[in-house]
């Protein structure tokens, strides 16, 4: 390491040894003016370095190194620049920036050649009499310009040395290192569990096989995807490893190699490959010997034993090394039994991959076995590359997402196949044994073509040569393994039958209403698309050919709407395609598919058929307004649904600000003239089953329901509106209402003589709605009439005695039909339901007691004014006697009284007049 000189400290020794020297010295003064000068122009520069750094370190990255004046500019990647000077003015000040880039040596970004010895990735420059050297060599003709002491900047990948000649024109021992990316402080692991647990931690893909002894068998390690958030973003991440804080595995090593890095801004991207020293995640279903695979601490299913391997990503920084954040680490088991080679087909332009290769030698040579491939003849020139038109899956089904994973984008990228030719014997017509594989070359590569002694062309064709085809681990690392093994048969045919045509599609239209209905679709273009392609004319031809027709229910394909063929005319003749749309189907757009097969699919392709079903329903609205004058309490003026609210029965007739919007519309719902009718589906007449709903406009309507909107049964959808408060300057509040049509939502009073209809209910979230009628307007109506009350007079002369005035008894309260409701200070019984039951009006309305209170300023103030007199003149509040004694100082005055009584449904209140006279 370089000894570093502290300039700052050498100059304020020459101070010291300037006051000790007595005579021997001159201008001590001036030597220590100088001194202070230099020591604040080291501070200057100092601090500019240290500010730059925090630059860096609060975000800004550096990209780019600029000599200026006395310095040089160094630019950020947000377009700001920062300049480092020394304060030394004059040309003699400007300094240059050396790099080395792609070998070659670069001055103030000017191209001065190949550097010569350029042996390390990240070269050591130096400046020697103005001659620059890298790592030790003199680069004849890279001179920086006549002064040896000016300053430089070497700009390294991934931080810049600066070497700022100081006031005098000295240059430092040691430059000032400046990294370009801020230091990184944290790494924090991003999980990539592929299971639903709640611990952090990383899962490593391994194949496992079974022994003879039922002993695991580690097989082929393969990787995983793993990332790191840098923080701060930007900041420099180099050399990645992983170490363990505790290794309770048989294998005490790391044995988890890293590849495949990618230090970005904000991320850490690499793949690990755990090899060893790792327990299980999850159980091996088919180890019967326990002591290979098992778990520290107590088992549970989908759970963790904290005891297992705990692992930490080491990276350096800035010269610095740095752990992530502790997680678990696991293999993640994969049987081979569940591993799969399977065959690529293409069907309609799409890729494939099905499991249909053998999975045994005998199963491979049974005669009923179809070969899996073709290898065409071609003049005895044709050939076959098996390693082309096979992949390899494995199947998790405790994983997210699909239960088949592909090899290659799965962590097994490594993995090669092993192709050998099986003997497989047959009789030739002189009865002589023969080898169908003796018809065949096989490349190592799997590349079959066709091998026939001379003179004997064409007797491979007909052949059916096996291979066997094992899938192995990389042999670097996994030591090449057997996975996997299955055997292909693979016919030698004079020429390939046409795999495909393409599907014919279809679309149309189908109107949900009614049950049992079916689209009966005409097949005439089906026949033309046939002819035009295969060459078979008509229908009966086609039908003679293809006399079997299966749907397709696989995703993204329908399932619920059927495609069957059937006779419509009465010919007894099968040559009409029906469609069967289950009347709980929602209305959107379906893609059904099925298939026409040949009686000999050597010579006659599938044909496949598509159509796409527009189910719809009826067009509402279907809410037409009562024309009736009063309906349950309700009905219509100006456009307005009027609710004057009803007694609750059911609630000790307590009064309700509510009422039934359905009680005021006259409901037309298609098939259906009553939505709420217990034999609303009888005689199998209704398709599309629809009920109405009603909901806010405005969703966040303060103190006001709609009681049933949320009704687990939809045949309590009735509309019971009611609010619980009305505006107090008000005689009525007014809500937007939106009725919204449901289909299909009751599932259980269903009948379909089609399709078998699914168990249970389908719930809002699955019923089709639509807003297919005109939202209206609810006004509230108060119940109450009014509050009244009289006054009246006090004597201000007589001076004797307290008057007393009571207007509590003078209050009246009525409803709107002018039934009083309070009188002579008590409510009254009123009349709720038609039986003639009475209940207490104050009760059932919620109508608090009177009370009293000055009106205005000025009566409060003439009430203040006779108690400072020495009289008498106030209000009890809830008895509502006026107290007074005049004291024959005031003259005539009218006092204003407020007579109120709370109520939700409305403020009632009034104001009387008090005269002193």
């Amino acid at each position: 390491m370089n000894k570093k000189r502290n300039f700052a400290k050498t100059a304020l020794l020459g101070v010291l040894l300037c006051g000790l020297a007595g005579p021997t010295f001159v201008g001590c003064k001036d030597y220590d003016d100088d001194i202070d000068g230099l020591q604040e122009q080291v501070n200057t520069l100092n601090k500019s370095f240290e500010d730059l750094k925090k630059l860096v370190n609060d975000g800004k990255a550096i990209t780019s190194v600029t000599p200026i004046t006395g310095g040089f500019k160094i630019a950020f990647n947000d377009g700001t620049s920062y300049d480092i000077v020394n304060g030394k003015d004059g040309s003699a000040g400007v300094g240059s920036v050396v790099k080395v880039e792609n070998g070659h040596l670069f001055i103030d970004n000017v191209d001065k050649g190949k550097v010569v010895n350029e042996s390390v990735a990240d070269p050591v420059i130096t400046i020697v009499d103005g001659f620059i050297h890298v790592n030790g060599v003199k680069q004849e003709g890279a001179q920086l310009g006549v002064q040896s002491n000016a300053s430089y900047a070497v700009d390294h990948e991934k931080f810049v040395e600066f070497y700022v000649a100081n006031q005098d024109g000295t240059m430092p021992e040691t430059p000032v290192k400046v990294w370009k990316n801020a230091a990184l402080s944290g790494l924090l692991t991003i999980p990539n569990y592929l299971v639903n647990v709640t611990e952090n931690g990383l899962l490593f893909p391994t194949i496992y096989g079974v022994d003879k002894d039922g002993a695991y068998v580690r097989l082929y390690a393969g990787k995983a995807n793993l990332k790191y958030q840098i923080n701060p973003k930007g900041a420099t991440v180099e050399n990645p490893e992983f170490v363990k804080q505790q290794i309770l595995a048989r294998a005490a090593n790391n044995g988890i190699i890293v590849s495949d890095v990618n230090a970005g801004d904000e991320y850490l991207t690499l793949r690990g490959k755990a090899m060893s020293g790792l327990f299980s995640y999850n159980e091996l279903e088919d180890v019967t010997d326990d002591d290979s695979y098992v778990l520290i601490g107590e088992e549970r299913e989908h759970m963790i034993d904290p005891l297992l391997n705990i692992i930490a990503l080491k990276v350096q920084s800035q010269e610095e090394e740095l752990l992530s954040d502790y997680v678990m680490a696991f293999d993640y088991n994969i049987s081979q039994n569940d591993v799969t080679i399977e065959k690529k087909f293409v069907e309609e332009g799409e890729t494939e991959y099905k499991d249909v290769l053998a999975a045994t030698e005998e199963e491979a040579k049974e005669t009923t076995t179809t070969a899996h491939f073709t290898l065409v003849y071609n003049d005895a020139k044709g050939d076959l590359k098996l390693a082309d038109e096979i992949a390899a899956f494995f199947t998790r089904t405790g994983l997210l997402g699909t239960d088949k994973f592909e090899f290659t984008a799965n962590g097994f990228d490594e993995h090669t196949y092993k192709f050998e030719k099986v003997k497989f014997e047959f009789k030739d017509a002189q009865g002589n044994t023969e080898d169908h594989g003796s018809y065949v070359n096989l490349s190592e590569n799997g590349t079959l073509t066709i091998n026939e002694a001379a003179g004997e062309k064409g007797s491979s064709i007909g052949r059916t040569p096996i291979v066997k085809i094992t899938l192995t681990s990389d042999a670097d690392v996994n030591h090449g393994k057997d996975v996997k093994t299955v055997y292909a048969k693979i016919v030698i045919a004079e020429k390939e039958i046409d795999k495909e045509i393409p599907a014919y599609t279809q679309e149309f239209d189908y109107l949900l209403d009614n049950v049992g209905s079916a689209e009966y679709l005409q097949l005439d273009k089906l026949y033309g698309h046939v002819a035009e392609h295969l060459n078979i004319l008509g229908a009966d031809k086609f039908h003679s050919i293809y006399s079997t027709f299966e749907q397709i229910t696989e995703s993204p394909f329908d399932s619920e709407i059927k495609l069957a063929m059937t006779e419509k005319t009465g010919t007894d003749k099968q040559e009409w395609l029906a469609a069967y749309v289950p009347n709980y189907k929602k209305a959107g757009k379906y893609q059904v598919k099925g298939v026409f097969k040949s009686n000999d699919d050597k010579v006659y392709p599938p044909v496949y058929v598509v159509y796409t079903v527009n189910v719809k329903y009826p067009v509402g609205p279907y809410l037409a307004k009562r024309t009736d004058a009063d309906q349950g309490g309700n009905f219509w003026e100006g456009g307005h649904m009027l609710i004057n609210g009803v007694f609750d029965k059911e609630n000790n007739y307590i009064f309700k600000m509510g009422g039934k919007m359905a009680d005021a519309f006259v409901y037309s719902l298609p098939y259906d003239e009553n939505p709420w009718d217990e034999d609303w589906n009888k005689d199998n007449q209704v398709g599309a089953r629809a009920n109405i709903q009603y909901t806010f406009v405005n969703a966040a309507e303060q103190d006001a329901t709609i009681g049933d909107a949320a009704a687990a049964d939809k045949e309590g959808w009735l509309g019971e509106i009611s609010v619980t408060k009305l505006p107090a300057d008000a005689d009525y509040r007014e809500i937007e209402v939106q009725p919204i049509t449901w289909f299909n939502l009751d599932l259980t009073k269903m009948l379909n003589s089609v399709a078998v209809t699914p168990a249970g209910t389908i719930s809002t979230l699955d019923g089709l709605n639509a807003k297919t009628e005109s939202k209206f307007t609810v006004r509230f109506i108060s119940p109450l009439k009014s509050l009244v009350a009289t006054g009246g007079n006090l004597d201000k002369n007589n001076t004797t005695i307290d008057q007393t005035l009571d207007i509590m008894k003078s209050v009246v309260v009525k409803d709107k039909k002018d039934v009083t409701l309070y009188k002579d200070k008590a409510f009254e019984q009123i009349v709720v339901d038609a039986d003639g039951t009475k209940a207490n009006a104050g009760t059932v309305y919620a109508i608090s007691a009177p009370k009293f209170d000055w009106a205005d300023d000025a009566s409060k103030a003439f009430a203040q004014d006779m108690l400072k007199r020495g009289g008498k003149c106030s209000i009890d509040e809830n008895t509502g006697v006026i107290t007074f004694h005049a004291t024959g100082e005031v003259g005539a005055v009218n006092l204003k009284v407020k007579v109120s009584m709370d109520c939700p449904w409305r403020k009632l209140e009034t104001i009387v007049t008090v005269s002193v006279k």
